[in-house]
């Protein structure tokens, strides 16, 4: 083809070559069109590879799961047959020692020889006649101390259950006063005693102790049975780590103190050094190492007459240090709480205003107030110095509507948290005294409660035998409970952390104590170290060391070990 140039000569252009290249056109559409069919199909292949892979994904997750259970379920196994063990071979030891003494018959089914002890009472309250510390009659279906009459409701057991089964209980309603009856009878416990039924592993009767100072010049005096642990009258069982792993705790007795009533209450020093313990009429100071008693605070004259009787059981059900150690502070059954002088052994405050029973009492971390809990359904904040009453928390609509059971101060002591017989948790402002929080979820009373060290979470410990971990930043009631223990067999007594928040503790009517791992629900160890109810724990500020109070009249030392 020509085109006229500009000088007017055509110029031949090439026409065929264009059509050469018209030509070549359909075959490049069909090249894509065949790339594109490859790549869909390639495509198509990769999501049927990828739905295989998350098949064969879903099935190794459920092999593993079915591994994780079997495994659960032959660590149970193995568990249930070490305790099968135990028991038989406790009991042909213990047939082989009445052929070889000839002790005579052997007990009756369901009794272990040297271990039908009553099951100890929570001090005093099953007086007959007596006015409950939450309103009622004391006492009622109860035997009194002097006649000795056997109870309506069941209140004997046997040994520690090496089966785990829950003591027969019945619940707060029934009990009158839940505090005062939680297990039993204390003079039963006393009258086997009497009867020739010695504690194993203890010093009968009083021992001399060398003792220590404390704080200056205090002396001390002589000591109650204690003894290091010879006979491994206490089991261990290991649970399960976070991470599924066997737990390889190390738990050992320490000490062990024999009191003359029921231990409502342990408390250690700030300093980790002393401990000390609530009982008939006496609160005591030990060496928390060596166990040497340190000191005796006896109740005060000029108290009611009710409440001063020589033959009237007092107990002492709530102690704590200062934070400088200087004062001990006791809450006991007259209504009073008592601010001693350590040195002196003399009272340095009586705070008067609580209206029944002192259950419990703390000390701010500041060493600026007293925070104490009542029956009368009140917590009160008092100044320590002064013994000036600041606060009472419990007013308004949202107030407790049953007994304060359980008062604990913050570490940063800005907050007071208190468990309560109305089954909720709640959590005052200590500046203002305003209700700041309110936790809901138990569905039974709550007996105690502890704050973690970093303020951040509330533990708390109930009658229907769970412990719950509460999220103090949540103000939405569904997410407020971050998780729920279950594993103990009977009420939960006492609950308490560990200094570095690692473990959670808990003490209970089924005689154990169990450490809980605050990522996971499921129980890491359990310690069967009394023949009685645990009822009150603590641990101590400073290193690996735990105390228990019971119902079987020991206070115990534990030091434990990963």
């Amino acid at each position: 083809m020509n085109i006229p140039s500009a000088g007017g000569q055509g110029v031949y252009v090439g026409g065929e070559g264009t059509g050469a290249q018209g030509r070549q056109q359909p075959g490049v559409v069909e090249l894509i069109d065949q790339l594109r069919d490859e790549f869909e199909a390639v495509a198509q292949e990769i999501k049927a590879y990828r739905g295989l892979r998350d098949e064969f994904q879903r099935k190794a997750e459920e092999q593993i799961s079915e591994m994780t259970t079997l495994e659960s379920a032959l660590l149970q196994m193995e568990q249930k047959h070490q305790l099968m063990k135990e028991q038989y071979e406790s009991e042909i030891s213990r047939l082989k020692k009445q052929l070889m003494g000839g002790q005579g018959a052997l007990p009756g089914a369901g009794q272990v020889a040297g271990r039908d002890e009553p099951v100890a009472a929570l001090p005093g309250l099953a007086r007959a006649g007596a006015q409950g510390a939450y309103g009622g009659q004391l006492g009622a279906g109860f035997p009194s101390a002097q006649t000795g009459s056997t109870p309506a409701t069941k209140r004997h057991r046997g040994a520690i259950p090496t089966d785990l089964k829950p003591a027969t209980s019945t619940t707060a309603s029934t009990l009158g006063n839940p505090i005062g009856n939680i297990v039993g009878a204390a003079e039963g416990t006393a009258a086997a005693a009497a009867a020739g039924k010695e504690e194993p592993n203890e010093v009968q009767g009083p021992e001399k102790f060398s003792g220590t100072n404390l704080m200056g010049n205090v002396t001390s005096d002589q000591g109650v049975g204690r003894t290091n642990n010879s006979d491994n009258d206490y089991v261990v069982y290991q649970g399960m780590n976070s991470n599924g792993t066997l737990l390889n705790m190390n738990v050992k007795l320490q000490n062990s103190f024999v009191h003359d009533s029921v231990v409502c209450c342990v408390r250690y020093s700030y300093s980790g050094q002393y401990l000390a313990t609530g009982s008939n009429k006496c609160a005591q100071i030990f060496d928390a190492a060596t166990g040497a008693k340190i000191a005796t605070f006896a109740r005060d004259e000029g108290v009611d007459q009710q409440y001063n009787d020589a033959q009237q059981d007092s107990f002492i059900r709530a102690v704590c240090f200062s934070p400088d150690g200087k004062w001990l502070i006791t809450g006991s059954e007259d209504r009073l709480v008592r601010v001693w002088d350590v040195r002196t052994r003399t009272v340095k405050h009586k705070l008067t205003g609580h209206e029944t029973d002192i259950y419990s009492v703390d000390a701010s971390s500041d060493n600026k107030f007293i925070a104490s809990g009542s029956g009368d359904k009140k917590a009160k904040l008092w100044d320590l110095k002064t013994g000036q009453l600041l606060h009472t928390l419990g007013g308004g609509d949202r107030a407790p509507t049953d007994g304060v059971t359980s008062v604990t101060v913050s570490p940063t002591s800005l907050h007071v948290a208190a468990g309560s017989l109305d089954k909720i948790v709640r959590v005052w402002e200590v500046e203002t005294g305003r209700l700041v929080r309110s936790f809901e979820g138990h569905r039974d009373s709550v007996y105690s409660v502890a704050f973690s060290p970093d303020c951040r979470m509330l533990l708390s410990g109930s009658l229907d035998k769970t412990l719950k971990l509460w999220d103090l930043a949540a103000s939405n009631p569904s997410n407020q409970c971050r998780l729920s223990f279950t594993g103990h067999k009977d009420f939960v007594l006492s609950v308490a952390f560990s200094p570095n928040g690692r473990w959670l503790i808990s003490g209970s009517k089924d005689r154990t104590v169990q450490f809980w791992d605050p990522r996971q629900p499921s129980m890491c160890l359990m310690l069967q170290g009394h023949k009685n109810s645990v009822i009150s724990i603590d641990h101590s500020p400073k290193g690996n060391a735990l105390a228990t109070g019971s119902g079987d009249k020991h206070a115990r030392t534990w030091i434990y070990t990963n």
